[in-house]
């Protein structure tokens, strides 16, 4: 009658170590699986050489960006629209982006010099002298 009691407490046992290895397991999984939710990697299809910009919200915070980032310091309005179309894809009209010119200028975001505007932190960088130049994002 002990045999049996025996392979019982065994068998018992055996299930005990098999439940902790699962439970330790289940545990790695979760924190696996907040880390991918997280970083979105389920997502991910391949490695991009590109290296990708954060979008930025409102129009404001386009226009902003873009005058942060771009390689001249001073653009034209149609050239800022054009800069957020190629850089994020977002199309926003030049007639929008004119009004909020205006209230960047009042708020002393940006700084005016004819139809240029800079952001007020580039203000010292030298203009471009003559016609049209291709503007493009600083590397970061």
């Amino acid at each position: 009658m002990n045999d049996p009691l025996n392979a019982l407490r065994a068998r018992r046992a055996e299930i005990e170590r098999a439940i902790e290895r699962l439970s330790a397991e289940d545990s790695e999984l979760a924190v696996t699986e907040r880390v991918l939710a997280r970083f979105s990697i389920d997502k991910v299809v391949g490695v991009s050489h590109q290296v990708r910009q954060p979008r930025p919200r409102s129009q404001r915070e386009f226009v902003l960006e873009a005058l942060g980032r771009s390689e001249t310091a001073w653009l034209r309005s149609a050239e800022i629209v054009a800069l957020i179309q190629t850089t994020w894809g977002e199309v926003i009209p030049e007639l929008s982006v004119r009004p909020l010119l205006t209230s960047l200028k009042r708020a002393s975001q940006i700084v005016r010099q004819g139809r240029l505007v800079a952001l007020k932190a580039r203000a010292h960088e030298p203009m471009r002298s003559g016609g049209r130049q291709r503007v493009r994002l600083r590397r970061s």
